[in-house]
């Protein structure tokens, strides 16, 4: 998947198929190999059509995400810098990674988990941090990218 995906980089109908797979509805360990085998460089090249995402913004925002191994990603990525080329991915990491931490699980943090939101809180830049700060304020996805 990583070798096709490097060969069809930037090509705008590739880029809408595999973000169709990071929709909610898919199962999450599909989403989760899609994530983790086109991180980090190849995820900048995700971006959505200019009229949206494929299946619409709520395919990808609801019910929010509660799969440890995709929020463990979201926050590696979140920490490391590496979605700032793809806004669309970043906003979508952050609000998952939000809704997580302020409207939590009933169960409470994971020590994987914790290692993972202590990276993000004490690594990530300024940026990352009060975006997801402010986005569990109740800001919301659609808001948050119509800045």
């Amino acid at each position: 998947a990583r070798g096709y995906a490097e060969e069809s980089a930037g090509d705008p109908l590739f880029a809408q198929a595999v973000l169709a797979c990071l929709q909610r509805h898919v199962p999450p360990d599909t989403r989760f190999q899609v994530w983790d085998q086109l991180a980090p460089q190849l995820l900048n090249s995700l971006l959505p059509s200019p009229t949206g995402p494929p299946g619409g913004l709520g395919g990808f925002t609801s019910p929010p995400e509660d799969n440890e191994e995709l929020l463990a990603v979201y926050m590696r990525d979140l920490a490391g810098g590496h979605l700032g080329r793809n806004p669309f991915l970043w906003w979508l990491a952050v609000h998952h990674v939000s809704l997580w931490l302020f409207e939590g699980p009933d169960k409470g943090v994971t020590e994987g988990l914790s290692t993972h939101l202590e990276n993000l809180i004490f690594s990530s830049s300024p940026e990352v941090y009060d975006a997801v700060c402010a986005y569990g304020g109740g800001e919301g996805l659609e808001a948050a990218i119509a800045r």
